[in-house]
């Protein structure tokens, strides 16, 4: 695919075939699906949050609240950010972050500090999602 100067650059990609285009897709699929997937399932586990941290549901709430205002808020200056830095490092940045916040908030031992990796997660979720429909955008043909 043909990418004129008025275009943003494709990151390194240059698919060859519709396989790669699959691969492309599967992968942007599997981590854009990590930010939606983790600001639901926060859900279940209230509770249970609620009752090791001796907290309550204004408290715990939070988690849940911090969470989306995180990633509403950055979704449109994480985009920004990788027309000029590139999304693709954006995308793996923001993978790479996350994992390292779901392993602090796995860990926690207070409220603050799975509150603290929480907005964490949900920063590089925000960093992540809109950089890669972007670049799924420039990858696959309409």
């Amino acid at each position: 695919m043909p990418v004129s100067s008025a275009s943003a650059p494709l990151d390194g990609f240059a698919l060859a075939s519709p396989a790669a285009e699959r691969v492309a897709v599967i992968a942007v699929a599997l981590t854009t699906m990590l930010a939606p997937l983790n600001s639901t399932m926060i859900a279940v586990a209230l509770p249970h949050v609620m009752a090791e941290f001796g907290a309550d549901v204004a408290s715990v709430g939070w988690l849940v609240t911090s969470y989306l205002i995180a990633m509403a808020a950055l979704q449109p200056v994480a985009g920004t950010l990788g027309d000029r830095l590139g999304r693709r490092r954006l995308i793996l940045g923001g993978v790479a972050w996350f994992g390292v916040a779901s392993l602090g908030a796995a860990t926690a031992s207070s409220l603050f500090t799975l509150l603290f990796f929480r907005v964490q997660q949900a920063v590089a979720g925000a960093i992540a999602r809109p950089n890669g429909a972007a670049l799924l955008r420039e990858v696959v043909p309409a």
